[in-house]
């Protein structure tokens, strides 16, 4: 299989590994947020719409993402992820067709394991 290299742009590994840090909502066609189930190293369930990109299955259309908690101040899972403080990286990712998803929202990459006040 022949390559045509014309067609990739070539960006610097730190570019690339500075898009693959950050966070993102995925919206489903009736503009919902979608939401993952998880468990975190404790044991216990959480649910979250804020991910991160780990790998991509181009000729799939599938994509490798990320959960992650959102937290409070005080590192406590938030009860509205809309008022979290920080957004903490997990083991826990899953594969999704990107086909039912409409749009993406990002935000800012400094929440991603932002340190907590004690």
């Amino acid at each position: 299989m022949e390559i045509n290299e014309h067609l990739f742009e070539k960006r610097p590994l730190e570019e690339i590994n500075k898009c693959y840090s950050i966070p993102f909502m995925l919206m489903t066609n009736s503009t919902k947020p979608f939401i993952a189930l998880g468990r975190t190293k404790e044991g216990y369930y959480f649910s979250t719409p804020y991910f991160m990109l780990k790998n991509i299955v181009l000729d799939e259309s599938f994509i490798e993402i990320i959960l992650l908690i959102p937290v409070g101040m005080d590192g406590c899972v938030v009860d509205y992820p809309e008022s979290f403080y920080s957004l903490q990286t997990t083991k826990n990712s899953i594969f999704v067709s990107t086909k039912p998803f409409s749009e993406i929202q990002t935000c800012s990459s400094e929440f991603v394991n932002r340190e907590l006040i004690d």
